[in-house]
């Protein structure tokens, strides 16, 4: 598992030529959010990922933001080729240490968000403690591609989980796989998929308002921003499963019952109204 400092060393990725045998890379990188703790979930987190389906064969590298200057618990790690840590920087810590642990959280999801993509077409941020339901890249790719369908080059963000029941909230024609996230109802970011272009500002908006302001945890500062664009959606059921209950000092534990569920279902999707 080779190291980088700052997650800001590594090569660009390159799209392959079409039709050759790279052509099965996944067109989005994965990076995970991850720092510290008792009990650890990451080893969980990463069992789970690389067993979700036959696609996660196509996972090149899982890239891993660790969030303090702690590192030891990724040494059972190392031998994984796949797995690239971003580890933090003796300066960068000292710059972060002393603030509350929602603003350290911050400035490292900011971090997740600048990670150069190269050619991808997005980058999947997800939290240290989740589980991905079987067939997750398969699942996920199916409502990426219909998405990008329905909205031709407008970039979105894309929760593929959530604490709501979203299998029959309304969606544009040919959404089967996607609903319409309301905003105002956003909270928990175990899972999402942003569309590349729009990451160089978000990454800046999260930094700057998240950790250098400390106006609001990352996940409101991603709501603020989304209550004034035509741009979240969820996954109809969650393609993840939150396991974290033991906190890290963000808030409350949650779960979205319906994990491993149909996309569909024949009752009504219990979405706060605004």
């Amino acid at each position: 598992m080779p190291p980088t400092e700052n997650g800001m060393d590594h090569p660009e990725l390159k799209a392959p030529p079409a039709g050759s045998e790279q052509e099965t890379k996944l067109p989005f990188e994965i990076v995970i959010s991850t720092t510290h703790r008792s009990p650890s979930f990451l080893a969980q987190t990463l069992a789970s990922l690389f067993m979700a389906g036959s696609a996660s064969t196509r996972v090149e590298s899982v890239h891993l933001m660790v969030g303090s200057l702690e590192e030891r618990y990724l040494d059972t790690y190392a031998h994984h080729g796949a797995l690239r840590a971003h580890l933090m920087g003796k300066a960068e810590w000292s710059r972060i240490k002393g603030h509350t642990v929602h603003r350290r959280a911050s400035y490292n999801y900011a971090r997740c968000l600048a990670l150069p993509v190269g050619a991808s077409r997005g980058l999947l941020v997800c939290e240290d403690d989740i589980v991905f339901q079987d067939g997750f890249f398969d699942a996920a790719l199916a409502t990426i591609e219909e998405l990008e369908e329905q909205r031709g080059p407008a970039p979105f963000i894309l929760a593929l989980y959530a604490c709501y029941d979203l299998r029959n909230q309304p969606s544009p024609p040919g959404g089967e796989r996607y609903a319409r996230y309301e905003a105002h109802a956003f909270y928990g970011t175990q899972c999402v998929y942003f569309a590349a272009p729009l990451l160089p500002e978000l990454a800046d908006l999260v930094m700057r308002e998240g950790f250098e302001m400390g106006t609001e945890p990352y996940d409101m500062v991603l709501k603020r921003y989304c209550l004034g664009n035509d741009l979240l959606f969820a996954s109809r059921s969650s393609l993840v499963q939150h396991i974290g209950n033991t906190s890290t000092g963000l808030g409350n534990f949650h779960a979205t019952p319906t994990f491993g569920c149909t996309p569909r279902a024949a009752r009504t999707a219990a979405v706060p109204a605004t």
